[in-house]
Order: C-alpha cells, then structure tokens, then sequence
C-alpha cells in the first residue's frame, strides 16, 4: 500500500509541476581595441651615487661570557643498582656520564658542558633514545 501511494506521489510531481523555462543567453560581441602601452619609464635612484661615500656603524653589544659550567642530570635513584642501569643505557648512546652519591641518592649526571647548547644537543640524542627525565643545571 505504502509503494502505491508513493509512485503516486512521485507521478503527481513529475507531471504535475510545471517545469522552468529554459533561459536564452545573449552573447556579447567585444570589440578588441589594442592598447598600447606607454614606454617604460627608466627609475632615477640616488643612493648609487651616496652609496660608496657613507659609512655605516653598527654597535653590537658583546654576550657575557658563562664562567659556570653546565651538568645533565639523567636520573636520581636510591638504589646504586638502578643508577649504574641508567648509565649503561646512556653509554650504548656514546655518551660519558658519572654516577654521584649525594645523601641517600645516587645520581646519574652528564658534563660538564662548556655551553648549555651543547647539552643541548646531548638531551636531544637521549630523548630520541627514550631516555627521560634530563635536566640542565649549572655544574654544582
């Protein structure tokens, strides 16, 4: 019953609705007109001629130089047998570090660094190697 009313439904619109006219297009007939271009100018520029006899001074402030140096930690472990895994797993890295007691801890420090870009640039190789946990200090 349902099938029925709707073919009767889609017939009623087919043929029911008045379809649109279709619209004419009228084209356009562009004439083309040539233009010309005017001549193109040449530029007149000074500096040239200014140029060589000036002198320009340009005060660059000098960075102070960094006396401290820089330390990574890698890690900080209560067991020594902890920190000397973490050592070995930064040495298959091709990288030197020292395990440090302090207090009750034993601590997995990198360095020194002259410049802390270059720890820096160890922190990225650890990274890579999914060792976390690195911190750059001053060397203490």
């Amino acid at each position: 019953m349902s099938a029925l009313l709707l073919c009767a439904f889609i017939g009623y619109f087919m043929f029911a609705v008045e379809k649109p006219t279709p619209v004419e297009t009228v084209q356009k007939q562009t004439l083309k007109k040539e233009e010309v271009l005017p001549e193109k100018p040449q530029p007149k520029w000074q500096y040239e001629e200014f140029l060589p006899s000036k002198e320009v001074t340009v005060d660059i402030p000098e960075e102070p130089k960094n006396t401290r140096p820089y330390q990574m930690q890698c890690g900080s472990f209560k067991r020594q047998e902890d920190a000397e895994s973490l050592k070995a797993r930064i040495a298959f890295q091709g990288l030197k570090s020292i395990v440090k007691k302090t207090g009750t801890w034993y601590r997995v420090i990198l360095g020194p660094y002259e410049r802390k870009r270059l720890a820096e640039k160890d922190r990225h190789k650890l990274q890579r190697a999914k060792i976390n946990g690195r911190q750059i200090w001053y060397w203490r």
